[in-house]
């Protein structure tokens, strides 16, 4: 929920560089005229993979681009979850889930798009949409530690808790070096008043990726639940900002 938030990571083809953002508004064919400046390779007759295509490029004209293969040359499952993820980083939860549907409507093993979908419906609240597609991914790759983390952090929200210290004590044995679980699991000891514990969990996220906005939240983390430890009356009108 990273893609990965406290909840919201998620799952994307790999950390874009970004270009300098402006208005992309393409109609007939400006379109055609966009793309040639833009991947000349491709005009020229020379492959490139659709990576390649979209790197670089923001959300808005990744989708304008997408959009315009589709209607070219049809969708397939790529240029599905691609689209999918465009509208995902855009906060267009059910655009995001409708293409990530068609996605693996296409490819029913495409596992970042069932842990996408998992992460989309567990924002909007929709628990048993997030339960599903969590599970969905995690049977295609067991092991995997964002899709084992989330669920585990759903069910403890939920009030489940064995099923929630299964899953994250699944992902932390398949992945300790990942902060995700590390994360989740400081959240637990802080529910359980045990705040050294907590400290000490949201310190290894810090070590595991200290530039990452995890690192960021344990930081924020960590001084809150000092300032509880030193006032415990804080504790209960506190708690509900780890989460």
């Amino acid at each position: 929920m990273n893609i990965v938030g406290l909840k919201g990571t998620w799952l994307g083809d790999k950390k874009r560089h970004r270009l300098n953002s402006f208005s992309f508004r393409f109609y007939g064919t400006t379109v055609l005229f966009f793309f040639y400046f833009l991947f000349p390779s491709i005009c020229l007759g020379q492959e490139m993979t659709l990576a390649q295509q979209l790197d670089g490029l923001e959300p808005k004209p990744r989708i304008a681009y997408l959009k315009y293969l589709i209607n070219e040359k049809g969708g397939n499952s790529d240029i599905y979850f691609n689209l999918g993820l465009a509208f995902q980083e855009e906060a267009e939860g059910d655009s995001a889930i409708y293409y990530y549907e068609m996605a693996v409507s296409e490819d029913s093993t495409m596992f970042k798009a069932f842990a996408n979908l998992g992460v989309i419906n567990d924002n909007m609240g929709n628990y048993p949409g997030a339960i599903r597609n969590y599970r969905k991914a995690l049977e295609i790759q067991p092991d995997a530690v964002l899709p084992n983390s989330h669920i585990a952090h759903l069910y403890y929200r939920m009030g489940n808790y064995s099923s929630a210290i299964k899953y994250l004590m699944k992902a932390l044995r398949n992945n300790p070096k990942h902060p995700q679980p590390h994360f989740y699991l400081a959240i637990f000891f802080w529910d359980s008043m045990m705040y050294q514990e907590a400290i000490n969990e949201w310190k290894i996220v810090i070590k595991l990726a200290p530039g990452d906005y995890l690192a960021r939240k344990a930081r924020e983390n960590i001084a809150m639940v000092k300032r509880v430890m030193l006032n415990p009356s804080l504790s209960l009108s506190k708690a509900r900002q780890l989460r």
